[in-house]
């Protein structure tokens, strides 16, 4: 029990550390102390945002958070370089972000694998991480004509290394 009560203690000081909840009730996800040159990846429902701006500009609401897991893993980048040290796993509550909680639910471990992936809605590739988070959050699950899973190897004869660890395609009604 006391290791419990330790392990939670921990938690909640690292979760402060990255994660502040501001008084006027928004929740602001803040920089803490990270001594890595490299950055930490941020998950929401499993669909990964890399780009720090993006997740300022998301506004997550304190009250949608159901829960905050940190992981000290390193997520590697092309040619097995290490692009960031450390995953702050942002989890909501049910009834939020359904159309990303639905895709990860189609894709299997797709997302939690491949956290890097490229994602293109109907032949729109989503680059900026902040209108990737808006558009899939808002798919409905009978809008989704179909959805590929292009594999990193094939992915990047056909869109580059950028693409290294494979294509999320979403094809909607």
């Amino acid at each position: 029990m006391k290791q419990k009560f330790i392990i939670i203690g921990l938690s909640t000081l690292l979760f402060l550390s990255h994660f502040c909840i501001a008084q006027d009730n928004q929740a602001k996800i803040t920089i803490g102390h990270n001594p890595s040159k490299y950055p930490i990846l941020y998950t929401i429902d499993n669909l990964s945002i890399s780009d720090t701006s993006a997740i300022r500009k998301i506004n997550l609401k304190k009250k949608i958070v159901k829960r905050i897991q940190i992981e000290n893993d390193t997520v590697f980048g092309y040619n097995h370089t290490p692009r960031f040290v450390g995953t702050i796993k942002i989890i909501t509550k049910r009834k939020y972000n359904s159309g990303i909680k639905n895709l990860s639910r189609l894709s299997g471990d797709w997302m939690k694998k491949h956290p890097l992936s490229l994602y293109m809605l109907d032949d729109q590739l989503l680059k900026d991480d902040f209108i990737k988070y808006n558009l899939l959050s808002k798919i409905i699950v009978e809008d989704i004509k179909g959805i590929e899973l292009c594999q990193p190897e094939l992915a990047v004869e056909k869109y580059g290394t950028i693409a290294f660890d494979g294509v999320f395609i979403i094809k909607t009604k």
